[in-house]
């Protein structure tokens, strides 16, 4: 996966916390996204960005600080 991807991915994914609406439902569902999508882009990020033994706490770092992020981006 290349940079460039990752980070039309995140994009993508912040322009979508705009789309956050007012029903508790739907916050849920969107909060449930917001952090699963995040921890899912944070890990490619890490794996991609991490060489050798450092990939995996890479790895596992990005999907932690991509968790975080879309929970705090989504769950608002």
């Amino acid at each position: 996966m290349t940079r460039i991807t990752l980070v039309s991915a995140l994009a993508a994914l912040t322009a979508l916390s705009a789309c956050v609406s007012s029903t508790p439902a739907q916050r849920s569902a969107n909060c449930a996204v917001g952090t699963a999508g995040g921890a899912a882009l944070g890990a490619l990020a890490g794996r991609e960005l991490g060489r050798g033994k450092g990939r995996d706490v890479a790895t596992v770092a990005g999907a932690v600080g991509g968790g975080l992020a879309g929970s705090a981006l989504m769950c608002q």
